[in-house]
């Protein structure tokens, strides 16, 4: 059996140790413990040190037993999705991550390249509709295969960290959703201060006239660019002067997630890093139509 990844490890024992005190606090020895839940003491023994071998029913029978309102089911959840993920590393060459160096692109088949005539042939090569401007930028167009989120820049990055902290396993303490695995799923760039989640096309709510009658509509937490409108894509000069980036690329096979999946952690991520917004979930969250390209005097004034 191969070595379990360390942090995947802490976690295990971590979980242990809840369910021990919380064994404890109840007032249950092992063995009378193991009794409730259908296990022998040396199973619930194991479980308390971060045995790897405890499977999900132990867990959910300590959650009835102890009340814990399935504290437990979902750490397990949490834990072997990471156990899934870090396996998933060990046997692959990792995403693009950061605007990482072009060397690493090739895990991405070339999206993360510093040459745009690659990066637009690898666009292409996923099936995104890519186009180059007279200035020598490179667009993504969007409303046929894809579509975009875009949140503030600060907003973007700690909805990123979430989705790869939690590996899409829905976590009730941040108010996500359950979301795809990261590595094949999640694909972000950063432009100037903002940050745009590449989506599957297809569920945007408003047509191009909605679009064209929302140009009054001003600046929200999340603007969803569709039925055509443009995204800088990497790497193109963003405004100030800066390359547009990956922040996260997706691994090759992979598949976009929905747009409407994206929308409750992007607002929830909105919230995190800017109060004032005083947002409301669900529904509180004001999202429209992105009118036209995303040019310097759209998006980032």
């Amino acid at each position: 059996m191969a070595r379990e990844d360390d942090e995947v490890a802490g976690k295990r024992r971590d979980l242990g140790r809840q369910l021990a005190e919380r064994r404890k606090a109840a007032g249950y020895l092992q063995r009378e413990f193991g009794a409730l839940v259908g296990y022998s003491r040396t199973a619930v023994a194991n479980a308390e040190t971060g045995h790897a071998r405890i499977g999900r029913p132990l867990w959910e029978r300590a959650d009835r037993v102890l009340g814990t309102g399935g504290l437990f089911a979902r750490g397990f959840d949490r834990i072997r999705a990471q156990a899934s993920a870090a396996a998933r590393a060990g046997s692959a060459v990792p995403p693009v991550r950061g605007g990482g160096p072009a060397g690493s692109a090739a895990a991405v088949g070339g999206l993360g390249s510093l040459a745009l005539a690659e990066a637009r042939l690898a666009c292409r090569k996923w099936g995104w509709p890519a186009e180059e401007d007279a200035g020598g930028r490179l667009w993504l167009v969007t409303g046929t295969v894809i579509d975009a989120l875009e949140v503030p820049r600060a907003a973007g990055m700690v909805a990123v960290a979430w989705w790869l902290y939690t590996r899409g396993v829905p976590d009730e303490i941040r108010g996500l959703p359950a979301l795809p695995d990261p590595d094949t799923a999640l694909a972000v760039i950063a432009s100037g201060e903002r940050c745009y989640f590449l989506s599957r096309s297809g569920a945007s709510p408003w047509t191009r006239r909605n679009a064209a009658e929302a140009g009054s509509a001003g600046v929200a937490p999340v603007r969803w660019h569709a039925s055509g409108c443009k995204v800088l894509a990497p790497p193109s000069r963003a405004p100030g002067g800066d390359r547009a980036a990956w922040v996260h690329a997706p691994s090759a096979g992979g598949r976009l997630a929905s747009p409407m999946a994206l929308l409750h952690l992007l607002a929830q991520s909105v919230i995190a890093t800017r109060d004032s917004w005083g947002l409301v979930l669900p529904g509180g969250v004001r999202a429209v139509p992105a009118t036209g390209d995303s040019l310097p005097e759209d998006s980032y004034g």
